[in-house]
């Protein structure tokens, strides 16, 4: 993926005899390609329909890894807490919407509510597990998950 540069066509191939490097048409799809560089590739891809298709494929790719990157900072807690009962994830995760929801889930629990602020619905999962489990003390078996995007139950 790219890192933040403009990339020069110098070391690009003659795009009228080759087409252009997958790094390249990465590049333009970030938007990091300037000048006479950009307008070459431009014209290369108006009369290049193998390319057109490379670039729809990269295109596609950004975007994934852009939506991906949003997911993860949509995450905020993802705990899991074995319990007698079972194990209960606890999560506080941003919606579509941008409100912040805090979500408790195991064997025969299912709560959730909706908040403004991401403190909120922190402070709210964090007691409400405190509350249903108030003898729980946690043990190395209770793990503190990397963000990651939940699924729908």
């Amino acid at each position: 993926m790219g890192n933040g540069r403009i990339v020069s066509m110098a070391r690009a191939p003659k795009l009228s005899q080759e087409h252009p490097e997958e790094d390249l048409l990465e590049q333009y799809s970030l938007g990091r390609l300037a000048g006479s560089d950009l307008r070459r590739l431009e014209e290369h891809l108006l009369l290049c329909p193998k390319c057109q298709d490379r670039l729809t494929e990269v295109d596609a790719y950004v975007r994934a890894m852009r939506d991906g990157a949003k997911r993860l900072t949509d995450v905020r807690i993802r705990l899991t807490h074995q319990t007698r009962d079972g194990p209960v994830h606890v999560h506080v995760i941003r919606s579509s919407k941008g409100k912040w929801t805090a979500r408790l889930r195991g064997r025969e629990l299912d709560l959730m509510r909706q908040f403004t602020t991401v403190e909120e619905a922190t402070e709210y999962a964090l007691q409400s597990f405190a509350d249903l489990f108030p003898q729980h003390r946690c043990t190395r078996s209770c793990a503190m998950k990397a963000p990651a995007r939940i699924p729908a139950r």
